[in-house]
């Protein structure tokens, strides 16, 4: 195969992939202690309508609905942020990439942009208001999708964020 091929087929398995998934957390912190959780008291982003690149209230709900959904499923009751044992943050950021694809006659490659957009889910303990877990997920939204694509995909990345929450103790 020739050079080119190989670089379309690479292009082409790579962008068929799903989110990129990352989590950062306190290792010192008790995990354990951890029963129950509410959204943190401060909204995490506004609406940013003006902005045709910002995230979508509706897309913000249904990150929110898919992080009850997950936290209810690992067996952690939602209570009022008073007494929550964790606080959960998250965030939408979309932003536009370049996507260059090699062009078929010589010299002309093709250049496009499309938006992209990353999950972040953030754990904070609400006694000192400190950051104790966080997670990631790259390009889990994308606005070219239908309602019903972007509520799949977000539920997708949501799951794959928390799968790992909590962190097991290091040895």
């Amino acid at each position: 195969m020739s050079r080119h091929t190989w670089l379309i087929l690479g292009l082409l398995i790579g962008g068929c992939s799903g989110p990129e998934i990352t989590h950062d957390y306190d290792p010192k912190h008790d995990f354990t202690n951890l029963k129950t959780w509410s959204f943190a008291p401060v909204p995490p982003q506004a609406d940013g309508a003006k902005d045709p690149l910002a995230v979508s209230t509706l897309s913000l709900e249904r990150i929110q609905r898919s992080i009850d959904r997950e936290l209810r499923l690992k067996g952690f009751p939602p209570v009022d942020a008073q007494t929550a044992d964790f606080w959960v943050q998250y965030y939408a950021i979309q932003e536009q990439r370049v996507r260059i694809d090699p062009g078929y006659d010589w010299g002309h490659d093709d250049v496009s942009t499309y938006a992209a957009g990353t999950i972040i889910i953030d754990v904070v303990n609400p006694k000192d208001k400190r950051m104790i877990w966080r997670g990631t997920a790259s390009d889990a939204l994308d606005p070219s999708r239908t309602p019903a694509e972007r509520e799949e995909a977000i539920q997708e990345a949501v799951h794959e964020i928390l799968k790992d929450f909590p962190p097991k103790k290091e040895k």
